[in-house]
């Protein structure tokens, strides 16, 4: 804690270097609060001649006038704190003040620091034990605060923690074994550098998925180089990233919920049951990614039926043409066979009329011949002559009715393509996973 009196010179001091990008307050320009003993080494006193005593303390006096006078002018000779080092004249030639080091701004922090964060803070404080709140002088050094915290920390009851163990360190000689199946490393890794005599490694909850990468959403197994023992366990880390954060603190990776394997929930229905809304709500209300097959797959469920609708319409116009062209066949000849019916008794009652004239029943055969006079069936029936094309009205419908019932098929895939389409959309998702913040991954 320190006083706001005491802040303010402090919060007005501060010069931004631009060159080095650093920020320096008065203490590196002139005495710190607390001069620690001894910053530099002593400089033995110089004798005195013997003589008046009055004039031989002047002089000494009147010889240190100087030094007090040049302090906080940059010499980087002088004596100085050790958290502090001494300022010389190049780089305080060069500092600027910063526009939030105003006056004007410094005051508006300290107001909004009153009637808002103030409160805040005590409540949040309040929230813990008063033996865990650990509160240290704001004017002391940096060097005094640690002493400080470090002095109440070990008054506290905390038992030190136990380091992480690593099977295969660099120092190690011994070869890290590669390609190795999983059950015959962990029983390598079982009895190597046991803590005690009967004391083996046992199998860790995790298994040989990475505890770092799991704690981020994301299934990774670890590797045999960056092996771990902690707590009687194994624990297999993934990269040396993974392991040095695992090495630093291992318990934020291993405390309660953890492990927690990322969930996937697949929702199949009917196509009007509604499973992609379904799907869609429920990874809007556990911010989860959302993943539509029809998505994915819509270039090649698009070709997939633009190929079979062209079937269908290809079948149906064939189908369609050869029903008419049939019809229209057997309608020419059920025509053509009443007309001949026709003339054979016109013809066969003018000759038992005619009969004892012989020259005019000729006339009248040759007149009423049916190879000389075909039926004129087209006067009649001019459709049935004319070729059946696509574009005819009856194939027009026949095929618009069939590609309506065809549109509502549902259509599908292969079921490799959506295994494979869905690991790869996986795999996209953990890579892309891996390259934003761990607050914001998914």
């Amino acid at each position: 804690m320190i006083p706001d009196a005491d802040l303010r010179p402090r919060l007005e001091s501060h010069r931004f270097d631009p060159e080095e990008g650093l920020v320096y307050n008065k203490f590196y320009m002139e005495d710190p609060p607390v001069v620690p003993p001894d910053p530099v080494a002593k400089v033995p006193p110089k004798p005195l001649k013997r003589g008046p005593e009055d004039g031989e303390v002047e002089e000494a006096e009147e010889e240190g006038e100087p030094e007090d006078e040049e302090v906080g002018e940059g010499d980087e000779n002088l004596p100085s704190h050790p958290d502090f080092p001494r300022l010389d004249k190049k780089t305080l030639e060069r500092l600027l003040v910063r526009p939030e080091d105003a006056p004007e701004e410094i005051e508006r922090q300290f107001t909004m620091y009153r009637t808002v964060v103030r409160q805040e803070l005590k409540e949040y404080m309040r929230s813990f034990p008063p033996s865990n709140v650990i509160s240290v002088d704001g004017n002391s050094s940096p060097s005094d605060m640690y002493l400080s915290v470090m002095t109440q920390l070990r008054a506290l009851p905390v038992r030190p923690a136990v380091p992480p163990h690593q099977f295969f360190p660099p120092t190690d000689e011994e070869e890290v074994p590669e390609d190795v199946e999983y059950e015959e490393l962990i029983q390598t890794l079982a009895t190597k550098r046991m803590p005690t005599e009967h004391a083996r490694w046992q199998i860790s909850p995790w298994q040989s998925l990475c505890p770092v990468q799991l704690y981020n959403g994301i299934l990774e197994n670890g590797k045999a180089q960056f092996s771990v023992g902690f707590l009687g366990q194994i624990f297999l880390l993934s990269s040396y990233e993974a392991f040095e954060d695992f090495i630093r603190n291992p318990r934020p990776f291993l405390i309660a919920p953890q492990p927690v394997i990322p969930m996937r929930i697949a929702l199949v229905g009917h196509v009007t049951a509604g499973a992609s809304s379904v799907a869609r709500l429920v990874s809007e209300r556990y911010n989860a990614s959302y993943i539509d097959l029809d998505d994915l797959l819509r270039e090649e469920l698009t070709a997939m039926r633009t190929a079979f609708l062209d079937k269908v319409r290809e079948e149906t116009e064939t189908k369609t043409i050869q029903t008419i062209s049939e019809q229209k066949k057997r309608e020419l000849d059920e025509i053509k066979t009443n007309t001949y019916t026709d003339d054979a008794t016109a013809a066969l009652t003018n000759t038992v009329v005619n009969v004892l004239a012989e020259n005019t029943l000729e006339q009248m055969l040759k007149a009423t011949s049916p190879q000389d006079n075909p039926p004129e069936d087209s006067a009649e029936v001019p459709g049935l002559l004319e070729p059946v094309t696509k574009d005819h009205p009856e194939v027009k419908k026949a095929v618009s009715r069939a590609l309506s019932y065809a549109e509502i098929q549902p259509l599908i895939l292969d079921a490799e393509l959506y295994a494979n389409k869905i690991t790869e959309e996986l795999a996209k998702l953990e890579q892309a996973n891996m390259n934003i913040p761990k607050s914001k991954r998914r």
